[in-house]
C-alpha cells in the first residue's frame, strides 16, 4: 500500500516484536518502519478524546470546537493562527519520555505569530482617578524616613480614605472612583 512509516504513541511500543514478525513473515519488499512517541500533554488542561467526549456528551461544554478546549477546532475559534499551532509543535518536538508543555507556551507562540501580523495595543478599561500629594526621591531617602511618612499619612487620611504608599509617590485614592474595593478589603 506504499506505506514507509507507522507513528505510534509509548503504551505500543510492547507490540513492537509482534509487529516486527509480522513484517518480517509477510515479506514485505520495503517494511514500514514503526516510531513510538510520547504523547504530548498540556498543563491543566483536558486532551484526552475520551475526556473531551465525555464532556460534550454530559453537555459540560458546547461542542469540540468549545472555546475552553484545546481541541484545533477549538484553537482556531479563540483566534491561533495555523502557524502559531504549528510553532508550538516544532517548539516541544518529539520526545521518548512522558512530560507535560506548560500552557503559557502555547500563549506564547500566539502572541509571538501575532506580533508580526498585527499592531499591538493597550487601553485602561475602567481608570481610578488619583490626586498625587507629594513626590519623594528614593535616593535622598532612608529606610527611617518611609516609616515617619508612613505614620503622617495614617494621621493626615482618616480610615475612610484608601491610601497607598510605594516608597516613590504617594497618593490618594478617591473614594468615589473605587466600586468593588473598601478600606475592609484592603484591595485599593
Amino acid at each position: 500500500e506504499g506505506v514507509t512509516h507507522s507513528i505510534c504513541t509509548l503504551e505500543f511500543e510492547d507490540h513492537r516484536p509482534l509487529y516486527d514478525w509480522v513484517v518480517r513473515e509477510l515479506e514485505y519488499p520495503h517494511p514500514p518502519k514503526q516510531i513510538e512517541f510520547a504523547k504530548m500533554y498540556l498543563t491543566n488542561v483536558v486532551t484526552g478524546k475520551r475526556y473531551i467526549k465525555k464532556l460534550v456528551m454530559d453537555g459540560i461544554v458546547d461542542g469540540w470546537d468549545d472555546p475552553r478546549l484545546v481541541s484545533i477546532a477549538a484553537l482556531r475559534r479563540r483566534g491561533f493562527t495555523p502557524e502559531s499551532i504549528k510553532m508550538f509543535v516544532e517548539l516541544c518536538g518529539v520526545s521518548k519520555a512522558q512530560s507535560s508543555v506548560c500552557y503559557d507556551m502555547l500563549e506564547y507562540c500566539i502572541r509571538e505569530d501575532l506580533k508580526l501580523k498585527r499592531p499591538r495595543m493597550m487601553a485602561v478599561l475602567d481608570p481610578v482617578k488619583l490626586t498625587i500629594i507629594r513626590k519623594i526621591r528614593w535616593k535622598s531617602w532612608r529606610l527611617r524616613t518611609i516609616w515617619k511618612i508612613r505614620s503622617w499619612a495614617s494621621e493626615r487620611f482618616p480610615s475612610g480614605e484608601s491610601f497607598t504608599s510605594t516608597g516613590m509617590i504617594l497618593w490618594r485614592i478617591h473614594p468615589e472612583s473605587i466600586s468593588a474595593c473598601s478600606p475592609e478589603t484592603r484591595c485599593g
